[in-house]
This record gives C-alpha cells, structure tokens and sequence, in this order.
C-alpha cells in the first residue's frame, strides 16, 4: 500500500507529457499474449483499446509502447495505468530517466512489481576503406541529431526498457513489456509457445519467472552491446599501432600524420567517445546485477515456509546462473575499460612525436634560413660599413699624381672598434658562462628563497 494519497494520480507524468512536443514514431498499439478459461491454449492479438485488461486471465504478456510521458500517447498510458492500478512512484520514475529502479509493493489488488533498464546503444558497420569496423550512427542517417553523424565514434541513441509486473489475488499474472528490445521479446515468445499448464502454473505461483526471462535477454543485448565496442576500439587500436610502428621506423610521412582516415587528424575523439560508451555500458551492467539481486531477495521474500518449492529452487539457480553471466561481460568490459585508457595514452604520445617531428622539420627550415644568412652575411656587413659615416671619400686635382678619388677613415673609426671590440668580447663571456651554468643543470630559486642545485 501507499503511504500518500493524491487527489491527482499520475499528475506529474501528464504535465510533463503536456509539456512535450515529442510523437510517437507509429501509432500506439498493443501486442498481446494471453493464457485464459476461453483460450487456454493461449492467442495473440494486437488492439488499441486497453478495456481487454478488465478481463480475467492466468497469464498476460503485453508489448506497450515507451512509457515516457509523451502528449500523443498520454491519454493511452493514463487508461493503462489505470487499469493495472499502476502506483505514482512508477510514473513519477519516467519524468525524471533513472539508471536503476525496482520495487514492489502490496496494495488491495494483490502485489505488483517493476523495474527500469537503461543501456547505450551500439551499432555497428564495416568501413570502406580497410574493412575495420566502426560505429554506425543509424538514427542520424534518419535524419535525428543530424551534426553527430560528423562525430567519430559517437551515437546518441538508447535503449530504453520497463517491466512492470501484475499479481492478482484471484491468481492473475500480468506483465507489461514497455518498448521492449527485440530479444526481449522473443524470451517471452519463447515462453509463452511452450504454453502447456505447469509452465502456466509455475509462472502463477512465482510470477517472478517473468522477470528472470527479461533479464535473460537484457543480458543478451548488453552482451551484445559490449562485444559491438570491443569491435569498433580494436579497429581504433590497430590504427594506433600501426601509426605508432610507422613512426617508430621514421616511415611515414606528414602527409599521412595527417590522414584522417588513419585516425591521427584527431586522435582523441573516438578514443574518448568509446571511453564515454564504455562507461555508460558499465552503468548498465551494474543496474542489471542490482535489479537481478532485488528480484532475488523478493523471491526469496515471496516464499513461505521453511519447505521450498521446485519452482523456487530453480528460479534461484537460473537467477544466479544469470548473474555469472552479467559477471563475466562485467569482467570483459573491464579489460577494455584498461585497454582504452591504454590506447588514450599512446594517442598523446603519439601526437607528441608527431608534434616533435614538424619541430624537427622545422628546425631544419630555420637551418636553411641560418645558411643563407651566412652567405650574405660578408656582404652585408661590408656594404653596411662602406655606407656608413666611417669613411670618406675625396676627390684628386686635376693635372696632379694620382687623379682621382681618394677614400679616408674618419676619427670615428676608430672610435667604434675601441667600443665594439669590448662589448663583443664581454657579451660572448655572458654567453659562455650561461651554457656553463646551463650545462650543470641550472639552479632555481626554492620555496624558502634560497637557491639550490
């Protein structure tokens, strides 16, 4: 039960679906598996009217569109709500998107249960070029978050799933699948077509079954998702390596340091958009591990006496069997996590070396230009001093030994090399003692103000 009554349910789901301008992207619908007295051998039905709900049935499995509060599906959500008599907490969970939720509570009509899954999504496609494999930003091609799909290594979709789960007192299960992901769906096909009665009898008596058949597929996306980034970094990886051998050997040259394609233009934009997804994939799996223990401390709290079940026995050892699972891709995802960090580092060292090579390039540029400058060097100086104030020039009389012109030194002539010979020789002495000074490793000035090797 609810310790808070509101005059309003689900108030703040419908001011925040009224506020929204998202639509759904087809017509809302509901896909329906149901065990009934009329239908025991069980049927599937797809309707837009929620009123199948008031009927009784042993087991329902229903297919809804996303539970976010969105104006064009509100007035169907609030009526689904309704019917399952779904608390606000529920609700009140998708106007604020949490990483992890599971709850259950006991009210009049028996006891209901749910839970939140929240997971990045990644695809994936070949590249062109060298058949490396890289992330595919499909609903940018679709025409959403259009100026991503120029981001190397990004994709801004979700998956987005919530299971709220219904027992009746009359012995009535019923579990609502919202936007539930492909596999998922086909778990509970699986399921549902083994259809015989103890399957059916077992899922009354432990509607908790359920929930172990969601996290058996929510494994398997995830799984999937981390096998996907595993693929995409080890693309990235060999580009580093081969970039990093190439450099190494003092083979490749600027223009392919700057070839994009070999990931070296901008070489931290995918690696941080793959540490990014990698971090996100591990709030996933840590969401995961916690729904799958709460589902397993509920079991636990729904089993009565101290003479276990089968059903209960085998519900614990599939949930914990689910577990190692989520474990392992935990562990998998954790090695990568310390290969990215490994690769970001070479990326920098990388882009150092690269940086110190058009140093290098450009020292020898300034080596050039020092050459030049020596060949003109004479030159210059001559032409300097000859059209300076430090000679003369006269004129010889005509008629006279040695007509013509005549070049003299001034007093100033002098006077420049008494100055100039000084300085030149006390500026080359700095000079010397600050290579000597430099070349012993230089001194600084500590934090106490004296100076210190």
């Amino acid at each position: 039960m609810s310790w808070t009554r509101r005059s309003v349910p689900h108030r703040a789901y419908t001011l925040e679906a009224e506020a929204t301008l998202a639509t759904l992207d087809s017509p809302w619908q509901l896909d329906v598996c149901e065990v009934t007295e009329e239908h025991p051998e069980g049927r599937r039905f797809s309707t837009r009217d929620n009123q199948f709900l008031q009927t009784p049935a042993k087991l329902r499995i229903v297919f809804a569109p996303t539970s976010r509060p969105i104006r064009g599906s509100l007035a169907q959500n609030l009526e689904l709500f309704r019917l399952l008599n779904v608390p606000d907490d529920f609700t009140n969970e998708r106007t604020q998107p949490v990483t992890h939720s599971f709850a259950h509570r006991t009210d009049e009509s028996g006891w209901c249960s749910w839970f939140y899954f929240l997971c990045k999504n990644i695809d994936i496609r070949q590249r062109h070029h060298d058949g490396g494999m890289e992330m595919y930003h499909r609903a940018a091609e679709l025409g959403f978050y259009p100026a991503a799909g120029h981001i190397p290594g990004t994709d801004f979709t979700w998956h987005r799933t919530t299971f709220f789960l219904r027992s009746d007192r009359s012995g009535g299960v019923t579990l609502v699948c919202f936007n539930a992901a492909p596999r998922v769906r086909a778990r509970f096909d699986e399921v549902m077509m083994l259809g015989s009665d103890r399957v059916v009898a077992d899922i009354v008596s432990q509607p908790y079954i359920l929930f172990d058949a969601a996290l058996e597929g929510l494994q398997l996306d995830v799984d999937t998702m981390v096998w996907n980034m595993n693929r995409v970094f080890s693309t990235y990886e060999r580009d580093k390596l081969l970039l990093s051998i190439e450099l190494g050997s003092g083979g490749a040259p600027a223009d392919q340091l700057r070839n994009p394609r070999r990931g070296a233009s901008d070489p931290f934009t995918a690696l941080h958009n793959c540490a990014k997804h990698i971090i996100y994939l591990g709030e996933a799996l840590e969401s995961c591990l916690m729904n799958l223990d709460a589902v397993l401390a509920s079991s636990h709290a729904q089993q009565s006496g101290e003479q276990r079940r089968p059903v209960d026995v085998q519900l614990e050892e599939c949930l914990r069997y689910r577990r190692s699972l989520f474990r392992s891709t935990q562990i998998r995802l954790s090695s990568l996590q310390k290969r990215t960090d490994n690769a970001l580092t070479l990326s920098f060292n990388l882009v150092t070396q690269q940086g110190a090579m058009l140093t290098m390039q450009d020292s020898h540029t300034m080596r050039v230009i020092a050459v030049l400058t020596m060949v003109f060097l004479p030159s210059t100086a001559v032409a300097t001093v000859v059209g300076s104030q430090l000679f003369v020039t006269e004129a010889g009389k005509k008629g006279e030994e040695g007509d013509g012109w005549t070049v003299k030194a001034t007093p100033l002539f002098w006077v420049t090399w008494w100055i100039a010979i000084p300085l030149t020789v006390c500026v080359m002495g700095v000079a010397l003692v600050w290579h000597w000074w430099m070349r012993r490793g230089g001194r600084r000035w500590g934090d106490s103000g004296a100076w210190y090797c």
